[in-house]
């Protein structure tokens, strides 16, 4: 539950809180009623030797540091991989089964050419888990050759194919897969520590190892919390909280979390943290659309003159402002909203049209009415082309139609009367956090009343964030 607060938001709906307790709850029972199934038992308890806080804990922060940048790393590389293919840079890629096949060949393959690569993740898991290894954790399969090139070996394998598997179009999980390589190079460091220096915690190298990973890639400190609850052990809790610490700073410092990096490329509603050094030096008039950008429309404007609004692209704009006669802005209303009553308008008054006439309208609001916003300009004919072409054909019932103010009072618009909006000197922090507190898409920037322009969430991300 703490890692899904974590990684989803920087401020948390707080009423979401007992919903993700309930599911987390659920999931923990269903998860120990099945704990007899050997699939479903992914860790045993672990018991370390007697921790101390010496110089051994200098050792522990070079593997927070090492497992951060490895992890950054991990994420530019995966980001490339999922931007090569949905730039369709190599053709190959591009051809969904082909190459989701072809990755899958290429992984099994790989996987079975040693022993160790063929153990699933809760084996390799229980494996490094424990600072004296017994007999039945696959200790003979990591000793051919050497257990020490064997774990490199095995966590560059791991990464690698991660990134790989996880640029293919198909669903899959990030967080395990990362945990494991995360242990397998923690156990590597934990042996290079013991033929220098000498250490009986192989087994807490390996833990804080995946912790540290998983944090870097993640971005997320609550991964240790985690850790101790499947270890059962916290003995080593400072030099976890040390290693993850140091982690997440140089994983932050050196690329955006994995997540971040997918909600970017899909264009959801991600909104991206801003820079201290912009967020208190800069205002809401830096980073906004100017007013002449901005498509709006007047109070007393009439049908004609909204379907000419919705035919422009309006791929920016999820709400159109509304502006009285002096523009001062009195409102807004939904771009979905106003297509649709536009075109419920029409059904209405249609019967009544000259029946050439209205063949040829109901062609154009089908269009209208189903073309997603960055197709509207493509629509042909246009209302003013239609309004020309009808001439006096159309009769007076079109003319009436088109010359027909808009009913702002319909509930199909649901017009809203006092949409969000700041002064141009509004400090950036201030904007952001609206954004993030009130889960807005945009909101207007005015001047004495009068729209100035309009900020939008990606606004945040051309400019600097």
């Amino acid at each position: 539950m703490l890692f899904s607060i974590e990684v989803t938001s920087t401020y948390y709906v707080v009423n979401n809180l007992w919903k993700a307790f309930f599911c987390s709850v659920t999931c923990c029972s269903v998860f120990m009623m099945m704990k007899f199934n050997a699939i479903a038992d992914l860790l045993t308890n672990t018991k370390f030797e007697y921790f101390e806080f010496d110089w051994e804990v200098c050792s522990y922060a070079v593997l927070g540091i090492l497992c951060g940048a490895i992890g950054a790393v991990f994420v530019h590389m995966t980001h490339r991989l999922i931007y090569i293919r949905k730039h369709h840079q190599i053709d190959f890629m591009t051809h969904r089964f082909r190459y989701t096949l072809s990755v899958a060949g290429l992984c099994a393959i790989c996987t079975y050419q040693a022993a160790f690569m063929r153990q699933q993740d809760k084996d390799i898991l229980r494996y490094t888990f424990q600072d004296k290894v017994e007999e039945g954790y696959g200790k003979d399969v990591w000793e051919e050759p050497n257990t020490g090139f064997n774990l490199l070996i095995y966590t560059m394998y791991k990464l690698m194919f991660t990134a790989v598997s996880y640029s293919t179009p198909i669903p899959c999980g990030i967080f395990i897969p990362t945990f494991t390589a995360g242990a397998a190079f923690g156990r590597l460091f934990g042996y290079i520590v013991n033929s220098l220096w000498g250490t009986t915690h192989l087994g807490v190298y390996s833990v804080i190892g995946a912790a540290a990973m998983t944090s870097s890639v993640t971005h997320t400190l609550s991964v240790a919390v985690i850790v101790f609850e499947l270890t059962g052990d916290m003995h080593y809790m400072l030099a976890m909280l040390i290693a993850v610490l140091l982690a997440f700073a140089v994983g932050n410092s050196l690329s955006a979390s994995i997540y971040d990096y997918l909600f970017d490329m899909k264009k959801l509603p991600y909104l991206p943290t801003v820079k201290s050094s912009l967020i208190y030096s800069q205002k809401a008039k830096d980073i906004l659309k100017p007013a002449d950008s901005v498509r709006s429309i007047h109070k007393d404007s009439s049908l004609f003159l909204l379907s000419q609004v919705l035919e422009k692209d309006l791929s920016s704009l999820y709400k159109l402002p509304i502006l009285d006669e002096e523009e001062q802005l009195v409102g807004d209303a939904g771009v979905r909203n106003l297509r649709k009553y536009l075109v419920s308008r029409y059904v209405r008054c249609s019967q009544l049209f000259p029946y050439s006439v209205k063949c040829r309208l109901d062609a154009y609001f089908e269009r209208l009415y189903a073309s997603n916003e960055s197709e509207i300009e493509l629509i042909q004919p246009s209302a003013d082309s239609l309004l020309q072409d009808c001439g006096d054909s159309s009769g007076s019932e079109v003319t009436a139609f088109w010359n027909s103010p808009i009913d702002w009072n319909s509930y199909l618009l649901e017009f809203d009367e006092a949409p969000v909006c700041v002064l141009e000197e509004t400090p950036l922090a201030k904007v952001h956090f609206m954004f993030m507190m009130l889960g807005l898409t945009q909101l207007y920037v005015v001047r004495r009343g009068g729209l100035v322009g309009y900020i939008t969430r990606d606004s945040f991300s051309k400019h600097g964030a």
